[in-house]
């Protein structure tokens, strides 16, 4: 994840290794909004707070929701 000016970059390879891209924003108050444009159209949204160096976000791809986690190395 890379946060530059206010806007989010969120890259991963998924378990098909398809990488997927995250672009986004993020608000003063630490909450952050980001989409992946699918293939066929379909956007994936990733939405979550920012609190210290912890993101904690909830992924909604198809018909599967996840929770994720990225902490600051």
């Amino acid at each position: 994840m890379t946060i530059l000016n206010g806007y989010v970059y969120i890259q991963y390879s998924d378990w098909k290794r398809h990488v997927l891209h995250y672009r986004g924003n993020v608000k003063s108050d630490g909450w952050v909004h980001a989409y992946h444009t699918n293939r066929d159209g379909s956007r994936s949204v990733l939405s979550g707070q920012i609190n210290s160096d912890t993101l904690t976000a909830n992924m909604e791809r198809g018909p599967c929701d996840y929770t994720a986690t990225l902490a600051k190395k």
